[in-house]
């Protein structure tokens, strides 16, 4: 699933793709695995993935593959 063969505690700079977010979205959402497991097992921290869910359930796939609109553009044009 990772992209680097770096394993660093903490911070590190690991991109994951977006078949790769997706598939850990889903299965938080679909298969009701735990936020903590998920992270434990795919090596990413918990609030990656977290993050990913909410994007996910803003903008769908498109928030993975670079097609959706950015969450402050957004909020910005809802203002107007």
């Amino acid at each position: 699933m990772k992209n680097s063969q770096q394993e660093s505690p903490g911070r590190s700079n690991v991109r994951y793709s977006a078949s790769d977010k997706l598939r850990v979205v889903k299965l938080y959402l679909e298969e009701g695995y735990r936020s903590k497991d998920i992270a434990q097992q795919f090596h990413i921290g918990k609030s990656s993935l977290l993050k990913w869910v909410s994007q996910y359930k803003d903008s769908g796939v498109d928030a993975f593959t670079g097609l959706s609109c950015p969450r402050w553009l957004k909020n910005k044009l809802r203002k107007r």
